[in-house]
């Protein structure tokens, strides 16, 4: 949704950059629609997109499970409570993308194992997470 967000926008500046202000006042009607439009869709996607992250966590079970994980020099083991419970070796991982409030390590093009800081008993451990992480894995 970001991405389509970015991508209005992009349009928006091509489109003004390839138009002079003397085609803006030949056609104003026709330019208003398409430029209306275009700038309508920028906010409404916005706004959209907070509502259908809520919607899929809603919608997915699996990810309001209870888990616990385990970080070694082994790779990493995920646990969902009653459900499933997965060791993934570093060699089978493929990158990861971490900022202050999250890591997210991949499995696959759109599966990932996600980390955050309250997860881990102290900021120390976080952090160690994190360095192990960066030490194993190519960042995306």
């Amino acid at each position: 949704m970001l991405g389509w967000t970015l991508f209005i926008a992009a349009l928006i500046a091509v489109l003004l950059w390839r138009w002079s202000w003397e085609a803006f006042l030949a056609e104003p009607v026709y330019s208003g629609m398409v430029f209306g439009s275009l700038l309508l869709t920028i906010p409404i996607s916005l706004a959209v997109r907070p509502l259908l992250l809520r919607r899929y966590w809603r919608a997915n079970a699996l990810l309001r499970q209870p888990f616990k994980g385990e970080v070694s020099e082994q790779g990493i083991t995920w646990n969902i409570d009653g459900v499933s419970s997965n060791h993934v070796p570093w060699d089978l991982l493929l990158r990861y993308r971490a900022s202050r409030s999250a890591c997210l390590v991949y499995v696959g093009v759109n599966q990932f194992f996600y980390f955050m800081p309250h997860y881990f008993a102290s900021q120390a451990d976080w952090e160690r997470f994190t360095t192990l992480v960066a030490s194993r894995l190519p960042r995306k």
